[in-house]
């Protein structure tokens, strides 16, 4: 198998924070052109995908989130990267 020269890992932005999936699985993407492994990404199960939607509702019910582009501005530029 060969690899990209650099191989990035995401992870998964919730409740505020970075993760990888709770199970620790991993899901690796290949170029189809040449074989390489280009990215590496959490292959998350339900249980996070539940924790997320209900982080993001908390964010929503209990910030100014909704009302104030201030805060989705700092939040959205706070996920560029982990």
């Amino acid at each position: 198998m060969a690899v990209a020269e650099a191989v990035k890992t995401y992870q998964n932005f919730i409740g505020g924070e970075w993760r990888g999936a709770s199970n620790g699985a991993t899901l690796e993407v290949f170029d189809p052109g040449n074989g390489e492994l280009v990215y590496r990404a959490p292959n998350s199960p339900i249980e996070d995908a539940r924790d997320a939607i209900a982080a993001a509702k908390h964010a929503v019910e209990h910030s100014d989130w909704a009302d104030n582009p201030n805060v989705r501005a700092t939040a959205s530029t706070s996920l560029h990267s982990p």
